[in-house]
């Protein structure tokens, strides 16, 4: 579970690279919702959800990919 999130955390942050400067994570809240089954990919995808002065919300949707179906297994902000 520890490794998709940091997986997620990653990918918010390369979602943050047009800020040009060093960021860091302030809170970060990960709901599981199934595990990834041997022999299936990890595939995380992040947005921004709203960019305030100081503080970016994000999100991140971890999928598991086995073949052509990809489920969602985890969400991230």
């Amino acid at each position: 579970g520890g490794s998709l999130v940091s997986f997620a955390d990653a990918t918010m942050a390369l979602a943050l690279v047009y800020l040009d400067e060093a960021v860091t994570t302030n809170d970060i809240q990960y709901h599981f919702t199934e595990g990834i089954r041997l022999g299936a990919v990890a595939r995380c995808e992040a947005r921004v959800v709203k960019e305030g002065r100081k503080l970016v919300t994000l999100e991140a949707r971890v999928y598991a990919q086995a073949g052509t179906e990809a489920r969602l297994i985890g969400l991230s902000t």
